[in-house]
């Protein structure tokens, strides 16, 4: 689920309305210090779908994109090493990044202080989230969390997650991954195209060919890129989310393919199916991007906020 109205509106606060030029430049300098192959070698399509160990997963009722993603883009990077799948438990990772939120009632969350978590810490293999759900329920009822140590939470919420096996098999993920750093970049002057295409009264200028020509590279060179998305202000109806919600949305993107209409991106979205299950994302939409984030063992360049 994508967290509430909040941080599409501090999004569009820090975005001057004449951000789209900073947005173009921005993307040029990532597509030129990204390491991949040359633009004009790109393939027509890429799909990473290989590099996961099973089909869709669904987040639910928490607002735990976040924790998913990070999960694939470390399930990824663990496939291009080491040549195999692996299962890891976003439920883990879920409760032992957000367990302070837990305790004040936030279930939301960032992608990349969970990527750095995961990277630093590990993560537990298999799936735990069924059991997460299950007494999630209860523990949102019980009076007096805010008077719980963080630890706490996470024997209450997830035991399986706080036993000296676990820490072991956390440890062996981590140890796996060594050498893989995170990388990205922000566009958080570019926020909210629509609303402040709404804002002028006449349409702010995107160009989507620049968004997914660094997608593309990215894809091209077989490392997916997790995306924060402005989901409640996208033009597309499979994208957005009821008028009440602005929010914004975290998904992994796996794969492209270029058509004359331009370049559809494959995506791996913890949605249910229900509610559109992984829609694809292209054209106007790429607008909507506020945030690209990937793992992988190039030395890539340091986060930009603009």
């Amino acid at each position: 689920m994508a967290p509430r109205a909040w941080p599409a509106v501090l999004l569009l606060l820090l975005s001057p309305l004449s951000g789209a030029q900073e947005f173009e430049a921005s993307a040029d300098r990532a597509v030129s210090n990204a390491a991949a192959p040359t633009l004009s070698g790109l393939p027509p399509r890429a799909d990473l779908s290989h590099h996961f160990a099973d089909g869709p997963r669904v987040q639910g009722r928490l607002n735990s994109c976040h924790s998913f993603v990070a999960v694939a883009l470390l399930e990824s990077a663990y496939f291009r090493r080491h040549g195999r799948t692996i299962r890891l438990s976003e439920a883990d990772l879920f409760v032992r990044g957000r367990a302070r939120g837990l305790l004040r009632g936030r279930e939301t969350g960032m992608l990349r202080p969970a990527v750095r978590l995961a990277l630093d810490g590990g993560v537990i293999p298999g799936d735990l989230y069924a059991e997460l759900t299950a007494r999630w329920p209860e523990f949102r009822t019980k009076a007096l969390k805010i008077l719980r140590g963080r630890e706490s939470v996470v024997e209450e919420l997830l035991p399986e997650s706080a036993t000296p096996e676990a820490d072991a098999a956390r440890e062996k993920v981590r140890a796996e991954l060594a050498g893989f750093e995170m990388g990205g970049d922000s566009f958080l002057r570019f926020a909210g195209n629509a609303a402040r295409s709404a804002w002028k009264k006449g349409a702010v200028r995107c160009d989507a060919e620049r968004v997914a020509k660094l997608l593309e590279r990215k894809l091209a060179a077989g490392i997916p890129v997790g995306v924060g998305l402005l989901s409640g202000w996208a033009p597309s109806e499979e994208w957005r989310r009821d008028s009440d919600d602005k929010g914004a949305h975290y998904f992994t993107v796996i794969g492209y393919e270029r058509g004359a209409a331009g370049t559809v991106f494959k995506t791996r979205n913890t949605w249910s199916v229900e509610r559109g299950g992984s829609p694809a994302l292209s054209g106007a939409d790429l607008c909507e991007i506020f945030a690209m984030t990937w793992v992988a063992e190039e030395v890539i360049p340091r986060f930009t906020a603009r």
